[in-house]
């Protein structure tokens, strides 16, 4: 279990979310996120989290 959560502190998720990771690492992330429910359930929160992120500081076009 320390690996798990050594795993999800490292940054990587958030990496994985906002699709900055190359080919490789996506998917050491995604092994890890079907070997680990914990993992893909931390992935879930993170997008949860920045979508609402954006839409509470999304600004609206002028009508111009």
């Amino acid at each position: 279990m320390e690996e798990v959560k050594a795993y999800i502190e490292s940054g990587i998720l958030e990496l994985y979310v906002l699709g900055q990771l190359n080919a490789q690492e996506q998917k050491e992330v995604e092994a890890m996120a079907s070997k680990y429910p914990e993992i893909k359930q931390e992935i879930e929160a993170i997008e949860i989290a920045m979508e609402q992120y954006a839409l509470e500081n999304a600004i609206s076009p002028s009508a111009d």
